[in-house]
């Protein structure tokens, strides 16, 4: 019991740290370093099952893209998060 609570821990501070990250990064404008952490979010998210979280974090990808006006970088972040349901 007490190693799941300890990973549940660590998987919320590292989730923190990504949101800290991709915040600072898109207050100062460096878009392509804000997807490239929004993306590394979405892969760490895969690999324990948070399929919203995922979501999020490749859709955000996309926003940032949309935002700055390079729809053809939107659209393959959108090939690159194969959910499915995209």
């Amino acid at each position: 019991m007490y190693e799941g609570w300890c990973a549940a821990v660590t998987l919320l501070q590292a989730t923190d740290v990504f949101r800290q990250a991709i915040s600072l990064l898109i207050r100062r404008q460096v878009w392509s370093d804000a997807v490239s952490m929004l993306m590394r979010f979405g892969e760490v998210c895969d690999k324990v099952n948070a399929r919203s979280s995922e979501s999020k974090a490749y859709l955000g990808a996309i926003v940032v893209w949309l935002h700055v006006g390079d729809m053809q970088q939107a659209w393959h972040v959108s090939e690159l998060g194969d959910l499915g349901y995209f």
